[in-house]
């Protein structure tokens, strides 16, 4: 992982929070952190890059930068044996205006992204996404190929957007 800065996005729980936790919650989580160490070992992103801890949940988030209120995540959705990354904003004006900027641009960003990708809006939020299915348990019968597919969609939207987003935010000030 080239980009090797941790974020100190996730605070970690005390003593006495991890105590209050049911087992089958800390469970999961561990599973979670396992599989999303295993995906963070395969990303290669520019050093400049901040890097989450591995999550402990369905999402691992890689922030945009400052100032552009957005996040490209890649996830798992076990139930429909989905996986995917996207591109998404906070809401507001600025999330809004970058968006529409980049949407505008579309066809050059997928043909940069060399994937399938979609734009889309869902609960008031602007979302460019690719995904895929795979068979099986996600976090174990498909763990390689899913940490592969979600490492490389991953990189593409972090190296094609990243840099557009900044240019954006210079040119809009």
């Amino acid at each position: 992982m080239l980009g090797s800065q941790l974020a100190e996005t996730e605070s970690e729980p005390d003593e006495e929070e991890a105590n209050e936790v049911a087992p089958d919650l800390l469970e999961s989580r561990a599973k979670f952190q396992a599989f999303w160490t295993g995906f963070l070992q395969k990303v290669k992103v520019e050093a400049s890059q901040p890097i989450s801890r591995p999550a402990t949940g369905t999402n691992q988030y890689f922030w945009m930068p400052k100032g552009s209120n957005g996040w490209v995540s890649a996830y798992l959705a076990q139930s429909k044996g989905r996986v995917g990354a996207y591109l998404t904003f906070g809401k507001g004006e600025v999330g809004d205006r970058l968006y529409d900027a980049l949407k505008k641009d579309k066809d050059e960003i997928n043909t940069a992204l060399g994937v399938d990708v979609e734009w889309d809006t869902e609960g008031g939020r602007r979302y460019a996404f690719t995904r895929k299915d795979f068979p099986g348990v996600l976090l174990t019968d498909a763990r390689e190929a899913v940490q592969s597919w979600l490492a490389d969609r991953t990189e593409r939207f972090i190296s094609v957007f990243r840099p557009r987003i900044d240019k954006l935010l210079r040119e809009q000030g």
